[in-house]
């Protein structure tokens, strides 16, 4: 292809539909745990108007890629809860939102069902059928999540104030049938 000029207007996407843990937090493979190494997964996307080397510490979700795609290519795209994410990458905007949700439904094991709320600098987990439950982390001074302040009192109005955007936003819904297609 080097020569012909099908890279000049081609886009080039790459991306993971999941993280794996890979032994972090003592844990192997995915599943209910909302860790970072689940959910920050690479985004890698080169074409016509990209700069190489351009890096982006912003949040974004799978859900901006459809809004995206379709403004790249110059494409109407329909609504949907995704943001096209040109500005980031054109260097005209440097965020595009103020947090991202999370959600995990078990197979089996119903109080194991989360949602998370995740900011620049905060994960707020809860479990909505065992509201003991919870996982609160300070991204800024602990990324990979190894002390969850949960339930330590001088967060907790930070954990409310997470749980408040949880309620407004993805309001719990843990009967959702999940029907078992196959287990590993």
């Amino acid at each position: 292809m080097a020569g012909t000029g099908v890279l000049e207007d081609t886009y080039v996407l790459f991306t993971s539909d999941h993280g794996e843990l890979l032994g972090d937090h003592g844990l192997l493979r995915k599943g209910p745990p909302p860790y970072r190494q689940l959910l920050q997964v690479p985004l890698v996307l080169c074409g016509p108007g990209i700069r190489p080397g351009t890096s982006l510490g912003a949040l974004t979700s799978h859900i901006d890629l459809f809004a995206t795609v379709a403004s790249l290519l110059g494409l109407p795209a329909p609504a949907t809860d995704g943001i096209d994410l040109k500005p980031l990458i054109e260097g005209r905007a440097t965020a595009v939102r103020d947090f991202l949700f999370a959600e995990y439904h078990p197979r089996r094991d119903a109080c194991l069902y989360n949602q998370s709320v995740i900011t620049k600098d905060w994960r707020f987990t809860r479990y909505p059928n065992e509201p003991a439950w919870g996982e609160l982390f300070d991204l800024s001074r602990d990324p990979w999540e190894h002390w969850n302040l949960f339930s330590e009192s001088e967060f907790s109005s930070q954990a409310h104030r997470l749980n408040s955007i949880l309620d407004q936003g993805l309001p719990p819904q843990p009967l959702i049938p999940n029907e078992v297609l196959g287990a590993y």
